[in-house]
C-alpha cells in the first residue's frame, strides 16, 4: 500500500492523524499529480482578498509556527486576564444574569421558529419537480471505504438524477482503491462514473468530480457517502431566480437507533430550521457536507479560492461565497437523512467507514469546532463589509454576526473562568449548581415548547419525550466540545495546519516538498 500525505511534511500531520508512520511514496511525482489532482494555469477569476493574503501561508510551516506563537502567547495572556477578572467571574457565576441569558436564548430560540416555521408536510406533497432541471443537476459523491453504503446513497440519487450526471470519487491515501466500492457502483448501475483519487483528502475530491461531470451540467449536489435522499425530494428551481443565490441547503435528519443519534437528530432539525430563518431574512451561511447545491460556476469558483483543510471543507465553501457578497438559500419542504455517530465518548467506537468519526467527541471536538476561530478575522471583515441586497438582509446578517463572535469569545473564556472561579476563595460550589440547574431548566422550557407546540403540526419532525429530557445535558456536552476545539484550534490546528491556497488547483504550484 502506498501512502501520500497532503499537509506539510515538516508537520508529519497526516502521519499522525493516521497513527502510521510516515512513508515515501513510491509512485512518481508526476504520476501522482495526474492521478490525484485537477490543476488549471490560473487562479481565481476574482480572487477575494482572503485568498489573496492567505494563498503564501502554507508553503513557509515553520514560519508560521514561529509567528503564531508570537501572536499566540499573549493572546493566551489577554484571555487569561480577562477570564481571572472578578467582574468576568460575577457576570458568569450570577443567578439573575443566568436567568436572563437563558430567557434570551429561548426568546431567541421561539423567534426563530415563529418567523420561519417548519413547512406543511403538504407543502413538499403538492410540488412536482421539473424533469428539464432534474437533467441539468449533477451529483458528486466523495467517499472512503464505502463498499457497504454508498449504493443506498446512489440509489436514491437515481430517482431523480441521470445516471451519468452521478460521479462517486473514491478517495484515500492508497495507490488503489482500500475496497469494493467500484464493484458496488458498477452492479447498481454502469453508467453512474467512479474515479479512485489516491490522496484522501475531501475538498480534493469534490475538486476532481466537479471536473468530471458532463458539460451539460449547470447545478452541482455535493452528498456525503452516507445520506439517503427521500421519495419526496423537492428540487425548485425558483430558488435561482434572485440573481445572487449561489447555493441551496437542505433539511438533515439522522438515522436512529439510539439515544445519542436521537439527539444529533434534534440538533439538525434545529439548525435546519435556523437556516430556514437566515434564508427568509437573509442568507445562510453554509451548506453542510452532507448535502447541498451550488451553481456550477460558483461551486468552481469558491473551491479554487478554497484553502483545502483536511475538515470542515463545507464551512469554508459558504464563507468564501459570502466573501463573494453572494448568497445561499434552505429547502425544508424536504430533508435527507445521513449518519450520525452512535457514542458519545472518546475511545469509543468502531466506525471506518466514510469521513464520520467514531464518536461524537471526535466528530465535534476534534474536528468540527476547530475552525471557529480561525476564521474570527474573516467574520469581522464580513461583520463590516458584507453586502446583502436588502436593509432587513444587512440587519440580519450583522446581528446574527456578532452573536457569533460572541460565542467564539465565551468558549474561549468560559473554561479560564472556570478555573479562575475554582481556584477562587470565593468559590461557591452550591452556586455553581444553582446556575447549571438554571440553564438546564431554561433548556427544557425551550425544547419542549419546540417540540410540542412549534412542531405540533409536524408529528413526523417532533421527538420522543426522552430526548427532550435529555437534550440539556446533550446541550453540555457540546459545550464542551466547544471549549475544547476552540482550544485546540489556537494551540494545535492554526500553526501546524497551514492552508493550502491553489496547491491542488493551479498548474505547477504543488511540489513534491510541499506534498510530503
Amino acid at each position: 500500500m502506498v501512502m501520500v500525505s497532503s499537509c506539510a511534511r515538516s508537520c508529519c500531520l497526516e502521519a499522525t492523524l493516521r497513527k502510521a508512520p510516515y512513508k515515501e511514496p513510491t509512485m512518481s511525482f508526476r504520476h501522482f499529480v495526474d492521478a490525484a489532482l485537477y490543476t488549471e494555469k490560473g487562479p481565481p477569476m476574482n480572487p477575494t482578498w482572503f485568498y489573496t493574503l492567505s494563498r503564501a501561508c502554507g508553503y513557509n510551516a515553520q514560519l508560521q509556527v514561529l509567528s503564531w506563537l508570537l501572536v499566540l502567547v499573549p493572546l493566551t495572556g489577554i484571555l487569561w486576564h480577562l477570564a481571572s477578572s472578578s467582574s468576568h467571574i460575577l457576570f458568569i457565576f450570577n443567578l439573575r444574569h443566568s436567568c436572563v441569558l437563558g430567557a434570551c436564548r429561548v426568546a431567541y430560540h421561539l423567534m426563530i421558529m415563529t418567523l420561519a416555521p417548519w413547512p406543511a408536510r403538504e407543502e413538499a406533497l403538492q410540488h412536482e419537480n421539473d424533469p428539464s432541471y432534474l437533467k441539468r443537476i449533477g451529483c458528486i459523491i466523495p467517499c472512503h471505504k464505502s463498499a457497504t453504503e454508498v449504493d443506498a446513497t446512489v440509489q436514491s440519487l437515481l430517482e431523480f438524477l441521470e445516471p451519468e450526471h452521478i460521479i462517486v470519487v473514491d478517495n484515500g491515501n492508497s495507490s488503489s482503491p482500500l475496497d469494493d466500492t467500484k464493484k458496488e457502483i458498477q452492479e447498481l448501475s454502469p453508467s453512474v462514473s467512479y474515479i479512485w483519487v489516491p490522496l484522501g483528502l475531501k475538498t480534493n475530491a469534490l475538486w476532481r468530480g466537479l471536473q468530471a461531470l458532463p458539460p451539460e451540467v449547470e447545478y452541482v449536489m455535493h452528498v456525503d457517502d452516507d445520506t439517503v435522499l427521500p421519495a419526496d425530494m423537492v428540487f425548485d428551481e425558483s430558488v435561482w431566480d434572485h440573481p445572487l443565490t449561489d447555493a441551496v441547503s437542505y433539511g438533515i435528519t439522522m438515522q436512529q437507533s439510539g439515544l445519542v443519534e436521537k439527539l444529533v437528530d434534534l440538533e439538525f432539525k434545529e439548525i435546519s430550521q435556523t437556516r430556514l430563518f437566515q434564508s427568509r431574512y437573509s442568507s445562510v451561511w453554509f451548506q453542510h457536507g452532507i448535502i447541498g447545491l451550488w451553481r456550477r460556476e460558483a461551486f468552481c469558483e469558491v473551491l479554487k479560492e478554497h484553502p483545502f483543510m483536511p475538515f470542515g471543507e463545507d464551512n469554508w465553501n459558504g464563507t468564501i461565497n459570502l466573501l463573494r457578497n453572494r448568497q445561499m438559500r434552505q429547502e425544508l419542504r424536504s430533508q435527507v437523512t445521513s449518519y450520525a455517530p452512535a457514542c458519545l465518548w472518546p475511545f469509543t467506537g468502531s466506525r471506518e467507514q466514510g469521513y464520520g468519526a467514531a464518536n461524537l467527541w471526535k466528530q465535534r471536538a476534534e474536528r468540527w469546532f476547530v475552525n471557529a476561530p480561525r476564521r474570527c478575522l474573516i467574520r469581522l471583515y464580513l461583520l463590516f463589509f458584507y453586502c446583502h441586497d436588502t436593509a432587513m438582509g444587512n440587519l440580519v446578517f450583522r446581528l446574527i454576526s456578532l452573536k457569533h463572535l460572541f460565542e467564539i469569545y465565551i468558549h474561549l473564556i468560559v473554561p479560564l473562568t472556570l478555573v479562575a472561579w475554582t481556584c477562587s476563595s470565593e468559590f461557591d460550589p452550591l452556586l455553581t449548581v444553582e446556575v447549571l440547574g438554571v440553564q438546564i431548566i431554561f433548556q427544557w422550557v425551550l425544547v419542549f415548547v419546540e417540540n410540542y407546540v412549534m412542531w405540533r403540526h409536524r408529528p413526523d419532525i417532533q421527538v420522543e419525550f426522552q430526548v427532550c429530557l435529555c437534550q440539556p445535558f446533550y446541550h453540555w456536552f457540546l459545550q464542551v466540545c466547544f471549549w475544547y476545539g476552540h482550544w485546540r484550534c489556537l494551540f494545535y490546528y492554526i500553526p501546524f495546519f497551514p492552508l493550502r491556497h491553489g496547491l491542488y488547483t493551479e498548474k505547477g504550484v504543488l511540489t513534491p516538498h510541499l506534498l510530503m
